[in-house]
């Protein structure tokens, strides 16, 4: 994940200090065929593996990403892996938080458009993530 290294507050702006990462993202990628070929299979098990260890690791922190598309995740001309934008993370003890749908269309797992009010962390549990990462390796 991408290391937010330092903040600084203003009256009216807010600046982060974050790491510097060189490369393109996986939609640059995929989209503009900067790869000479397609992604080799191995290639695809990697960058799939390292989007759930950062799923994973935010999980097991008690947040959720709610966010992942291949515009998140940016790759570094050494093969490294970042995911950024955490601009939708979420604490799963934010019940409110979790009652909004959230995400990008197209990589939002169907049941987080199931209103529960009972159980508002149903919505964003770490299936939503899988979903999304899911759909991620489909377009890879």
């Amino acid at each position: 994940m991408i290391r937010l290294h330092e903040l600084y507050e203003t009256e009216d702006t807010l600046y982060l200090t974050m790491d510097l990462i060189q490369g393109a993202s996986l939609k640059d990628l995929l989209s503009t065929h900067i790869i000479d070929d397609d992604l080799s299979e191995q290639q695809i098990q990697y960058i799939f593996y390292c989007i759930l260890e950062c799923a994973f690791s935010l999980a097991s922190q008690r947040f959720k990403h709610r966010d992942l598309k291949p515009e998140n995740i940016l790759i570094q001309p050494k093969g490294d892996i970042k995911l950024i934008d955490l601009g939708l993370t979420t604490y799963m003890n934010l019940p409110e938080d979790l009652l909004r749908v959230s995400g990008s269309p197209g990589y939002i797992a169907p049941e987080a458009f199931d209103f529960n009010e009972k159980e508002p962390c149903a919505r964003y549990d770490h299936r939503c993530e899988v979903f999304s990462a899911g759909c991620i390796l489909y377009e890879m």
